[in-house]
């Protein structure tokens, strides 16, 4: 008699292949709350980031789409620094519109009242943002 052994597969949503990374424009980004870094990254609260992804016919990612590019690309999670140095990965981050020097919102709640969860792309860390501050802002159209 053989025995099967079964295991629990985790499994992340590829959003870059189920929908589209979007960044919004300079005009979206500023007429709804945003500014603008030097480079012409949409920077702005979490409430402003929600709105600004709307108005591109669009939606602030979940925690699970971040994870899932990340996957996609080859990347790990919070290892410190170690996307700084992977040519590939940045390639694949650059085409999905991510720098990843920046810190991206999630749509994703923290479980700290007035929070959300933020990722650091250099090494996938994931982290309370206060809901407040400012972080970049990237947009994604599911099911394209």
């Amino acid at each position: 008699m053989k025995k099967i052994i079964l295991g629990t597969v985790l499994v992340f949503s590829i959003v870059a292949s189920a929908g589209e990374w979007i960044s919004p424009s300079s005009e979206v980004c500023s007429k709804n709350g945003g500014e603008l870094s030097r480079s012409g990254v949409c920077y702005a609260n979490f409430n402003d980031a929600k709105r600004i992804c709307s108005n591109t016919d669009a939606t602030l990612p979940t925690l699970d789409d971040l994870r899932g590019l990340l996957a996609s690309c080859g990347g790990k999670f919070d290892d410190y620094n170690m996307h700084k140095d992977d040519p590939a990965f940045q390639s694949c981050s650059k085409k999905n519109g991510f720098d990843i020097s920046r810190h991206y919102w999630s749509s994703t709640n923290s479980k700290i009242d007035g929070y959300a969860m933020g990722v650091r792309f250099v090494n996938g860390y994931e982290y309370d943002k206060k809901k407040d501050g400012t972080l970049s802002v990237q947009c994604v159209k599911i099911g394209q």
